[in-house]
């Protein structure tokens, strides 16, 4: 995958970036199929409500080993650095290429 800076795409996380693709997968098959996006063995995505203890976001992510999906309240740009800066997993390559081609210019990325 020459598009992604090396070592964000490796065999030692195949696992998990084989497990979050395939959840995707799932969610949209199930969302097209049927209008729902959630199915059998999969984590529940609410409905979105505009109440002020609803969850917005269905957070999708991987580990090496798999994949990792929660319903979080909020994420900022500030949170996402915040997590890029701590995540030992990155070079300041990646996070350098992460801020440039894939967050920048985006409607919920203040640059």
């Amino acid at each position: 995958m020459q598009n992604f800076p090396e070592g964000v795409i490796s065999e030692r996380n195949n696992p998990g970036r084989k497990m979050l693709s395939s959840l995707m997968r799932s969610y949209l098959r199930c969302f097209l199929y049927s209008g729902d996006p959630n199915g059998k063995e999969l984590p529940d995505w609410q409905r979105w409500t505009n109440g002020s203890r609803s969850a917005e976001i269905l957070s999708l992510d991987a580990s090496e080993e798999q994949a990792i999906v929660q319903l979080i309240q909020k994420l900022t740009s500030n949170d996402i650095l915040a997590r890029m800066e701590e995540d030992t997993r990155f070079t300041e390559e990646q996070r350098i290429w992460l801020k440039k081609y894939l967050f920048a210019g985006r409607f919920f990325w203040k640059d």
